[in-house]
Order: C-alpha cells, then sequence, then structure tokens
C-alpha cells in the first residue's frame, strides 16, 4: 500500500487499504483483547513506520539508479576561471644580527646581588629619600 503511495497509485492504494488490509485487521481486532482505540494507533504506527521506509528506499533507489548506470548523480563542477595573476611585491626580511653569546652560568650569589642592586635602584633617582638598608 504504501509502495502504491509512493508511485502514484493512490486509487489501488486505497482499494488495498479498504479490502484486504481492512478485512486482515478486522479479523485481528476480533482475536485480540485491546481496544478498538489501540489498534488504530498501532495500526497508524505501523503504517507510519512502513510510509518511512518506502521513503528511505525512494531516495536510495534515486541515489544509487545513476551510479549503477555508470553516470554521476552530482554534476560536474566546472574548473574555476583562471584569474588574472596576483602579483605580489616581495620584501627581503633584514639582515639578522649574530645570536648572542652566552652568559656565563651565574651563581646564587650574582643573582642575589643583581636583585639588591634593582631594588636599591630606584631608591637612589628619587631625590631626599635615605636608601634602604638591606
Amino acid at each position: 500500500m504504501c509502495t502504491l503511495r509512493a508511485l502514484g497509485r493512490t486509487l489501488e492504494a486505497e482499494a488495498l487499504r479498504t479490502g484486504e488490509i481492512e478485512a486482515l485487521t478486522g479479523r485481528l481486532r476480533a482475536e485480540s483483547s485491546d481496544s478498538d482505540a489501540a489498534w488504530s494507533a498501532r495500526l497508524a504506527g505501523v503504517l507510519a513506520a512502513e510510509e518511512e521506509r518506502v521513503a528511505n528506499a525512494t531516495v536510495l533507489a534515486e541515489v544509487l539508479l545513476p551510479l549503477l548506470r555508470g553516470e554521476s548523480p552530482v554534476p560536474p563542477v566546472p574548473p574555476p576561471a583562471a584569474a588574472s595573476p596576483v602579483r605580489v611585491r616581495l620584501e627581503t626580511a633584514p639582515a639578522r644580527s649574530a645570536p648572542a653569546a652566552p652568559r656565563p652560568t651565574a651563581s646564587i650569589t650574582d643573582f642575589l646581588d643583581e636583585m639588591i642592586a634593582q631594588e636599591t635602584a630606584p631608591a637612589a633617582l628619587s631625590p631626599g629619600r635615605p636608601p634602604r638598608a638591606s
């Protein structure tokens, strides 16, 4: 029934629904203890799932058929139009100076002396302020 609808043969699908499918579901309802509302909901769910399966199969067939024929389902993309060459002015990088000579390894006393010198330097610059004692 769902396949007939997907093919556009709605009259045949409706005849099938009102004929064989309705007779079959009527017999199943009579044998079941479920209410008519439960049966209607279950039948609507089954039909919706089947309609979705048929729709998915139709889309898959539309994609696979050109591939099986050896055709591409996607039209080829034309190459980009040749653009005029872009002129870029390259500048030379400034010459790098030689790397600085490595400093000799400082000892902890050199490090402490440097810290003290940094602390006392601002005090020496401000007039009228006595230097701090370390």
